[in-house]
């Protein structure tokens, strides 16, 4: 019999290496098949010969497969391969550790199975795996769920691993961290949510607790101010987020700090397809005129500015009502001790944020640049307090000192648009440090605390376009976290073993 073309894989070869085929092939014995497109699915064999062995598929809704994959040749050259199947574990278990037959394929089959009935978590030794479903999901979450969780139940979920966390935290009196990591709208910063109101519900802690309130109004702040709409996720956040709860030596919730980190400025002046500016840019234009005090801001539609206008859905569909989401965060930035002065100011830097990208500058016979409309220009400078000559000169020239003497020459009108753009990320990412600050101001704890919970809440992954070095770096850091996270994980596979 030629079994070149079909090879038989152990469960340790987690890579599907080159390895001895078997000699035969049992009817009624359970396999994986990985084809071609590397799917891997397991099936039955129903019947098996020297030339060729015929499959019948687990459940066939959850693959994509077709007739001809589940009758193998021997001698052709369809390079599909078989590892040992596992019968008794088709049918999910909560536990990734508890799967006898462990590879990439027996793996995504659990959690495939899993979530097709709704349970979205599944446990990997100390991890918590979570899958996006997309959809509201409100009997697996409220008051109701949490205090099952707090009195004991079992099973993979958010809420027990928090309880697991609030479990150390007290048994051993050091603060304690949950780490979340994953693509670009695979459900992070919801993750993290989930996870802070089953502290801020546990322990006698209420809704009446100040830290608590402030804490929730900094989240509601932060999203539109740091989160946008991308290709994956209409609230994706585009910077990675420490976020510190502190407790008393009561157990309870007596201050919290956020700490962000790798904030994703270059989304002020360029958008990647399908991606949209921050949530505050739009939320602004559209709901500015509900307040007299904006009227000298001189903010018009967001079609009007070239830094919003990129991303032209935003303008086509209402993907989140702008207009009374701005009237909402009025109202959280006063309850959250953010004054109207100090309101205005955050707005006018906003608003001349989005004049600077509608300067435009062009060349000039003589070599030289010059902005074109000055409207545009003197509308900047004004919301940001800058003497226009100066600032054009800025825009326009270029000072090199060389032993001791200052040589100007003019800039290019694409060095100069840079610049302009450079100076609107720098601006807004300084003006996201100050609203941070302020509102860790209002979290500061009073009294000491004894210890913490954190929750790092990194940014996505996403696939890697000619974006931003940010997104190189978030990558990266993604990328290490998941070779820990396997390395880990199957360690304790083979213990358990």
């Amino acid at each position: 019999m030629n079994t070149n073309s079909t090879k038989l894989l152990y469960p340790s070869e987690l890579l599907f290496d080159e390895i001895p085929t078997k000699e035969n092939f049992k009817v009624n014995e359970w396999v994986w098949v990985v084809n071609p497109s590397l799917i891997c699915f397991p099936a039955e064999i129903i019947r098996s010969d020297e030339y060729s062995i015929q499959l019948n598929p687990f459940d066939r809704s959850l693959y994509p497969i077709t007739d001809t994959e589940l009758h193998i040749i021997h001698e052709s050259n369809r390079c599909n391969r078989l590892l040992y199947g596992d019968p008794e574990q088709l049918d999910g278990t909560d536990d990734l550790i508890d799967l006898h037959t462990f590879h990439w394929g027996s793996v995504l089959h659990n959690l495939k199975v899993r979530f097709s009935r709704g349970d979205v978590y599944t446990y990997f030794g100390n991890v918590l795996v979570a899958m996006n479903p997309y959809k509201p999901l409100p009997l697996l979450y409220g008051q109701d769920v949490v205090t099952q969780y707090q009195e004991g139940r079992v099973g993979p979920h958010v809420y027990r691993l928090a309880q697991k966390v609030l479990t150390n935290r007290r048994d051993t009196q050091r603060s304690q961290s949950v780490l979340i990591c994953g693509t670009s709208g695979a459900g992070k910063t919801a993750t993290a949510n989930h996870i802070w109101n089953f502290l801020a519900k546990s322990n006698g802690n209420n809704n009446n607790n100040e830290y608590i309130t402030s804490f929730e109004n900094a989240n509601l702040i932060l999203e539109s101010f740091g989160n946008a709409t991308t290709a994956p996720n209409h609230n994706s956040s585009c910077f990675g987020n420490w976020s510190e709860i502190f407790f008393d030596s009561k157990n309870l919730i007596c201050g919290a700090k956020i700490s962000p980190f790798l904030f994703e400025n270059v989304r002020v002046v360029r958008l990647a397809l399908n991606n949209h500016n921050f949530h505050i840019f739009y939320e602004l234009c559209a709901g500015h005129d509900r307040f007299p005090e904006l009227s000298g801001l001189h903010l018009r539609e967001a079609s009007f500015f070239r830094y919003l206008k990129q991303s032209q859905s935003r303008m086509e569909t209402a993907s989140r009502n702008d207009r009374d989401a701005f009237i909402k965060l009025v109202e959280v930035l006063e309850c959250s001790g953010i004054g109207e002065r100090m309101r205005l100011d955050i707005f006018s830097i906003l608003s001349g944020i989005l004049f600077l990208g509608n300067i435009v500058i062009e060349k000039k016979e003589s070599n030289e640049i010059e902005v074109v409309n000055n409207e545009s220009l003197q509308v900047a400078c004004e919301l940001l307090g800058w003497n226009i000559p100066e600032f054009k000169k800025i825009l326009c020239t270029r000072t090199t000192v060389v032993q001791g003497q200052s040589i100007e020459t003019n800039r290019t009108v694409f060095e100069a648009s840079e610049v302009s753009d450079e100076i609107a990320k720098i601006i807004y990412q300084n003006l996201f440090r100050v609203v941070v600050d302020l509102l860790n101001e209002r979290m500061k704890p009073q009294t000491e605390p004894a210890n913490a919970v954190g929750i790092l809440d990194v940014n996505g992954w996403e696939e890697l376009q000619p974006k931003s070095i940010e997104q190189l770096y978030v990558n990266v850091a993604n990328e290490c976290l998941r070779q820990f996270f396997n390395r880990s994980s199957l360690t304790l596979h083979h213990i358990t073993l």
